[in-house]
């Protein structure tokens, strides 16, 4: 059992910014870290203790850390309990307490404050086993957490909002699964694809009809800050220039005319020594007379040409156009992706940086592409040369295919299971990037007997999610959701907790996460993004399940 308590300054910075919320101590084991720094891009800080240090890649985190990022930055944290958390270009967010407790897992505690600026979470294995112990502050609210997946912008009282139109206040999209935001006024409950503001710590929050717009706006506006921020050339540069104009300047003769002479001959000889004088007459009769001779050859060269039946010249062949690695642009809307992944996806498209390895599937008359990009990969948002750092997986659907995307069964699609839901529905794993390591240099296989499976008694509704690895045993879990429910028999799939059985000595034994989204009105098949982490390390990966049309079918297509 590992357990934190926050440090002084983040317990000062909490009591003071949310007007009295009160931190409880709890026993401390100082050197166990409650997580890791996984990615960052520009530059970002941890305060601890008073002290601020420069975040790096690999760095430990601890309960009561502060971290802060700069314009055109991130970071990104991943926890002990396999949750992440992205933290948006200037943005500060205080890490307040952090209890996994592996004993007694309804125990476990997680905290946080975003005092400013923008964050996006997965919850781990702690939000899981103890989503009531699991809340994300802003100075005017709290956010409890009964999903996995949502996005948080804080804007302080007295800052200029990024964005026309906006207010300052806390804003909170969900992604997937409930979220709520409670303030001193009241609660709302938030569902996925809704978008819920507070202004005040005495306001009710509300919800905001067009308010994905406002995340998708900033998303856009932090690519171009980002991109702007690469594309810049650095204050030392600019500034050695200006130095190198100046002492140019005064060294000029007294007698020249700064304004017209700079940069030009006279310039260049104001600035030469008198005792040279000699050698530039030399130079300058040597060059008249070279030229003249250069002269004369080619007027005699063209003479000859004359008289002679001129060819024309070849026209150079055109150069080739470069290969797309993707018919269409993938994003956030199209696609799942990790974390990072969905802050570089569309600057991959942008940038035509083709993956590590991709592969591809024709479903339900359009397209389903995944791949991967390993740790080595070229940002498309960083200097030439600068790597992700982490490898990042991909699946995407064409456009026939993304208005259809659903993490929970339509009526079109139950209507045409039904009749089959009491023997069970089953989808079969057809492709995929298999897991891949952070470096992405390991790449455990998923087997073809993979399944995901949909089943219903009447009264309980249940998806099984079975993932074979190739020798190391097998991921699995699922839900079941009893009649009477408001999931019942939509088979929800945004987020399924999976356990790591038959492996032997290394194992993901912090488990591991499916997301999914059913593809097509009539649910032919889905696309899923499969993370796990452990001994074995840190893996990710996508991958394609077909529902099964012919009962005579028993292999499932070959997944290469």
């Amino acid at each position: 059992m590992a357990r934190f308590i926050q440090h002084s300054i983040a317990r000062w910075v909490s009591l003071h910014a949310t007007v009295g919320s009160l931190v409880i101590p709890m026993v401390v084991w100082a050197n166990t870290p409650a997580g890791k720094v996984m990615f960052i891009h520009g530059n970002a800080s941890i305060e601890r203790d008073g002290e601020r240090i420069a975040a790096e890649r690999g760095d430990d985190i601890f309960a009561g850390d502060t971290f802060r990022t700069q314009s055109a930055s991130t970071l990104q944290i991943r926890y002990s309990d396999g949750g992440t958390k992205a933290i948006q270009p200037e943005s500060t967010y205080t890490l307040e307490s952090y209890n996994e407790d592996q004993e007694n897992p309804e125990e476990s505690v997680q905290s946080g404050e975003l005092l400013r600026g923008g964050l996006r979470a997965v919850t781990g294995l702690i939000g899981r086993n103890a989503p009531e112990n699991v809340s994300h502050k802003t100075p005017v609210a709290t956010m409890g957490i009964r999903g996995t997946s949502f996005q948080l912008v804080h804007v302080p009282e007295g800052e200029a909002p990024p964005l026309p139109g906006m207010a300052t206040g806390s804003y909170l999209y969900v992604e997937s699964g409930m979220l709520s935001m409670r303030t001193d006024a009241g609660e709302r409950i938030v569902r996925p694809g809704q978008v819920v503001f507070s202004a005040t710590l005495d306001a009710t929050p509300e919800f905001l009809v067009d308010g994905i717009a406002i995340f998708e706006q900033l998303e856009d506006q932090r690519r171009q800050q980002t991109r702007q921020e690469d594309e810049s050339p650095s204050a030392d540069t600019s500034q050695q220039a200006g130095s190198n104009t100046t002492i140019a300047s005064i060294t000029l003769d007294a007698n020249t005319d700064s304004d017209a002479a700079d940069g030009t001959f006279f310039d260049r000889i104001a600035l030469a020594p008198v005792t040279n004088e000699q050698l530039q007459r030399e130079q300058t009769t040597n060059l008249t007379q070279e030229q003249s001779n250069r002269a004369r050859a080619f007027a005699d060269n063209l003479e000859d040409d004359v008289n002679q039946e001129s060819e024309p010249e070849p026209m150079p062949e055109p150069e080739p156009e470069a290969e797309v690695w993707i018919d269409f642009p993938p994003n956030t809307e199209n696609s799942l992706t990790t974390i990072i992944g969905s802050d570089l996806l569309n600057g991959f498209y942008v940038e035509n940086t083709t993956p590590t390895a991709q592969g591809s599937e024709n479903i339900a008359g359009g397209e389903v592409v995944w791949g991967y990009w390993n740790a080595d990969s070229p940002d498309p948002f960083a200097p030439e040369d600068t790597p992700i750092g982490s490898s990042i997986p991909f699946i995407s659907v064409s456009d026939e295919l993304a208005d259809s995307l659903s993490n929970e069964l339509s009526n079109q699609a139950l209507d045409a299971i039904n009749g089959q839901l009491a023997e069970g529905v089953a989808f079969n794993w057809v492709g995929g990037t298999g897991l891949i390591s952070e470096a992405g240099n390991n790449v455990i296989p998923i087997l073809g007997d993979s399944t995901i499976t949909l089943a219903s008694s009447g009264t309980e509704s249940s998806v099984e999610v079975d993932i074979r690895l190739e020798g190391l045993g097998r991921l699995f879990g699922g839900l079941v959701t009893e009649a009477g429910s408001d999931t019942f028999e939509t088979f929800p799939i945004n987020s399924i907790s999976l356990t790591h059985t038959g492996c032997e000595s290394v194992c993901f034994e912090s488990g591991g996460s499916l997301q999914g989204q059913y593809i097509a009105e009539d649910a032919a098949a889905i696309m899923s993004l499969i993370e796990a982490s452990g001994d074995l390390g840190n893996y990710s990966g996508t991958g394609l399940f077909q529902r099964l049309l012919d009962e005579n079918i028993i292999e499932p297509p070959n997944p290469q």
